[in-house]
């Protein structure tokens, strides 16, 4: 489910062995061609139901000059881009008092003004559930907060010029200043197994949270003030995410609604009301990208879709199967190549590049 970040010419990405191994890769981002590789023991099966796939499920963080990486078991990586030397490493659990996510933790470390930010997770009752440590040194500058770990990556922004940090963990999304981990707010939702899995997705400064347990999704409104005052601008019965993030464009949202299984609905919602556009199951539940005004989905069963965006409708433009096998993981487009990873860790890349002459 690990899927791959190009940067400098290379392209990272993290497996494993099948026998209780992991690996972080480096590939040559045009050839393929292996460029280092680091190995670590990692329990291959990330829990004991087969449908979870296995191996990790985080994508690597490239910043500056270095990889940072995470197992599902809490092995986080700091190693140096260009050779694959370690720079620091730290266990989420032995080192930083962590609780593992009842699927292990997928969550990409968010690199931020030299600090790493990583939802630990925490037994109930404890505070600590969330680290900032030194982005060069990997030693720990603060631990706050309380709550399970989710599987969402955590995004930083800006409102009238103030830093913040949106954290989709297992219980709540929190919003903390990330100068001393002190939460502004948080606002409580959850799913079986503690599955928030949905990226902070933003619409201005409000922010959407969404699962797939009993809470409606939530566009959440807040006061930049000692008294946040959250509260839903608008809420919306089946536009839940699992393997999917919304994305917002033209004023509206889309992602695909996940609240019921064996059914396609990718949906635009209305940003400033919730209302819903239309559903669409002219493209089979996928992830998805962005890029030049079109959709670029990767299909649970491997196949590639293109779609022009629009908050008119979702018309397939052109498709290709693209890898074997299930994927969950979202597709990368980089440098006019798009990458694709099946669940069993099969990667594909694919020239998008036009051709034909250039146009004047």
């Amino acid at each position: 489910m690990s899927s791959c970040v190009v940067a400098g010419g290379r392209l990272f990405t993290q497996g494993n062995n099948g026998a209780d191994q992991d690996q972080l890769i480096a590939l040559d981002a045009t050839t393929g061609a292996e460029r280092w590789k680091i190995s670590f023991p990692c329990k291959t099966a990330s829990h004991e139901m087969p449908i979870v796939p296995n191996g990790p499920g985080a994508t690597p963080t490239v910043a500056g000059s270095r990889v940072y990486s995470l197992s599902r078991e809490g092995d986080l990586f700091c190693v140096e881009a260009s050779n694959g030397s370690i720079a620091w490493q730290k266990n989420l659990i032995r080192d930083l008092g962590g609780k593992r996510p009842v699927y292990g933790y997928s969550q990409s470390p968010l690199v931020e003004n030299g600090t790493v930010f990583v939802d630990l997770g925490a037994e109930a009752g404890q505070t600590g559930s969330t680290a900032a440590l030194d982005a060069a040194t990997g030693e720990v500058r603060w631990k706050a907060g309380t709550g399970e770990a989710g599987y969402s990556s955590a995004r930083s922004f800006v409102r009238d010029g103030k830093n913040y940090v949106a954290m989709f963990k297992g219980e709540a999304l929190d919003v903390f200043d990330p100068k001393d981990g002190r939460v502004i707010w948080s606002h409580k939702t959850t799913a079986r197994d503690f599955t928030n899995a949905l990226t902070p997705v933003f619409v201005g400064h409000r922010i959407l949270v969404s699962n797939t347990g009993v809470d409606q999704a939530a566009l959440l409104d807040w006061d930049a003030a000692d008294n946040a005052n959250v509260h839903a601008v608008w809420t919306h019965k089946q536009f839940a995410q699992l393997f999917n993030s919304a994305i917002p464009y033209a004023g509206s949202l889309f992602a695909f609604n996940e609240k019921r299984r064996g059914h396609n609905e990718f949906t635009c919602v209305n940003a400033e009301t919730g209302e819903s556009r239309w559903v669409s199951d002219a493209i089979p539940t996928s992830t998805f990208i962005l890029a030049d005004k079109h959709w670029i989905f990767l299909t649970r069963d491997g196949e590639v879709i293109l779609a022009q965006a629009s908050a008119e409708n979702a018309t397939p433009l052109a498709r290709f199967k693209a890898v074997e096998g299930k994927c969950y993981a979202t597709p990368t487009l980089a440098d006019g190549r798009l990458y694709v990873r099946s669940n069993t860790g099969d990667l594909a890349a694919f020239d998008l590049r036009p051709t034909g002459p250039a146009k004047n």
